[in-house]
């Protein structure tokens, strides 16, 4: 083996990796199956659901002795909660219930009961051993321009191919000290932060509105996952740059901190979108 293709492998190896665990994350299953004695319950939970129309919650529930009962428990403005009750489909091991729909960008919540005719009971989500009620968070969504969608997806995987290719070369130069390449580094890093900036910031805003009604939920105004960690790969990508930029690190530096963010960037494109 050459040493020369030792940069393609390492980077063929780190996207084969994201990506195995990206699809992973895509294919996994991810209902909830309790089970206590002879009584099994088994649910998907989906935490999105368009604005202003009602929910139609889906579950199966199994018990030898028969099911007596099944309740979604579903909070109110006031911290109480209003019992809504499933309804069984013809003489199956299926239920269904309604929950209201609510305004764009509103989060609520709910939890379930499920209790046979021999007493045992079951409570969904899943509870630790704590006071506090484990829910079941439920999203009111507004409509996304298609357009914009799109246009987000293909910057972002603009973004991704220009990274990939910028890691490439930051393993060759480390390797063959090649004068020419920290010219074609910076130039990747630039424009790759300049494509990410317009898919994270006006059209990732933009669309955030569309759907939740709110235009930003990260730092200073929140703890929003998705906008917080747009915001650090943007910050992080900055602090290569401009250091650079000003001659204050030195191409060595700068290609290891490239091999780094790539890395670290990937990592956080992997954590689910939520608001």
């Amino acid at each position: 083996m050459k040493e020369s293709k030792l940069p393609l492998i390492l980077i063929t190896v780190i996207v084969f990796l994201g990506f195995s665990i990206l699809i992973a994350m895509m294919i996994a299953d991810t209902t909830d199956v309790v089970k206590k004695d002879s009584l099994e319950v088994r649910y998907k939970h989906d935490k999105d659901h368009p604005e202003k129309k009602e929910k139609l919650i889906f579950l199966e529930a199994r018990s030898k002795s028969g099911i007596k009962n099944i309740a979604l428990h579903y909070k109110l403005a006031d911290g109480s909660f209003k019992i809504i009750p499933f309804t069984r489909i013809d003489n199956t091991h299926y239920f269904t219930a309604l929950v209201p729909g609510d305004k764009r960008g509103k989060k609520n919540y709910y939890y379930i009961t499920v209790e046979d005719n021999e007493g045992n009971q079951i409570t969904l989500p899943k509870q630790k051993k704590t006071e506090k009620l484990k829910l079941y968070p439920l999203i009111s969504e507004g409509k996304a321009s298609f357009i914009l969608k799109l246009l987000h997806i293909m910057l972002m995987l603009t973004t991704l191919i220009i990274l990939i290719h910028a890691l490439y070369y930051s393993f060759s130069f480390l390797k063959e000290k090649d004068e020419e390449v920290p010219s074609k580094l910076y130039s990747l890093i630039l424009w790759g932060t300049i494509t990410f900036f317009i898919t994270g910031f006006p059209l990732g805003c933009t669309i955030a509105y569309q759907v939740y009604g709110v235009w930003w939920s990260g730092i200073p105004f929140g703890w929003d996952i998705t906008d917080n960690k747009t915001l650090l790969i943007l910050i992080y990508w900055l602090a290569i740059l401009i250091p650079y930029r000003l001659k204050k690190i030195s191409p060595s530096t700068m290609a290891k901190l490239i091999i780094f963010g790539t890395i670290f960037t990937l990592a956080l494109f992997l954590i689910p979108h939520s608001i």
